[in-house]
C-alpha cells in the first residue's frame, strides 16, 4: 500500500535523530511529497524513514567535509534502497557532486542521469550552478535527458506558462 509522508515529517525525524537538520536537505527535499511503500502507519516505516535521512545527513556532512570517497559510500545505501523518492534523488545529487570533485566524470554524469531518470524535475539549487566541476557535467545530463525525453521536456514547459497571464505580462488588454 502506498502512503504520502510529508516532507515536514521526514525532517521533524531527522531532527530528533540527529540534533538538526543539514541545511542543504532542505534545499534538495524542498516542497516534494515523498512516497513510501511500506505499510501505512507502521513504526518500521518511520524507523526505515529515519534511517534513510540519518545516513543521507551523514553522507553531505562527509561530502561538506571533503572525504568525498566517503560520502559515496555513505550513500550508496540511501541511493539504492530508500522507498523514497526524493531521498534517493538528494543521494544521487551529493554522489554526483562527490564523483565529480573526484574528477570522476563518467559517474557523476551517470548520477545525474539517474536522478534526472527518477524525477524529471530535477534540478540544482542556484547557488550550485554552473559549478566549474560539474555545472558542464549537469549541463550535459540535462541537455541528453531533454532530448531523450522530449514530451517530459515540452509537458514541464507548458506546465510553466499554464498560470501566466501572457497578454497582462506584456502589458496587452485581451
Amino acid at each position: 500500500m502506498h502512503t504520502l509522508c510529508s516532507l515536514p515529517l521526514i525532517l521533524a525525524m531527522a531532527l530528533s535523530l540527529g540534533g538538526c537538520a543539514h541545511p542543504a536537505l532542505f534545499g534538495a527535499l524542498d516542497g516534494v511529497p515523498v512516497a513510501s511503500e511500506d505499510r501505512a502507519g507502521t513504526g518500521g516505516e518511520r524507523a526505515q524513514a529515519g534511517s534513510d535521512v540519518s545516513t543521507l545527513l551523514e553522507g553531505i556532512d562527509l561530502f561538506d567535509g571533503g572525504d568525498y570517497a566517503g560520502a559515496i559510500e555513505k550513500l550508496r545505501a540511501v541511493r539504492s534502497q530508500a522507498p523514497q523518492r526524493a531521498l534517493r534523488v538528494a543521494a544521487l545529487k551529493y554522489s554526483a557532486f562527490s564523483y565529480c570533485l573526484s574528477e570522476n566524470y563518467a559517474r557523476c554524469r551517470e548520477a545525474f542521469d539517474q536522478a534526472l531518470a527518477s524525477d524529471a524535475d530535477f534540478h540544482l539549487l542556484d547557488t550550485e550552478l554552473g559549478h566549474p566541476m560539474w555545472g558542464p557535467v549537469f549541463d550535459q545530463a540535462v541537455a541528453a535527458h531533454e532530448r531523450d525525453h522530449p514530451l517530459v521536456s515540452r509537458g514541464l514547459e507548458r506546465g510553466r506558462w499554464r498560470n501566466v497571464d501572457l497578454w497582462r505580462a506584456k502589458g496587452m488588454s485581451p
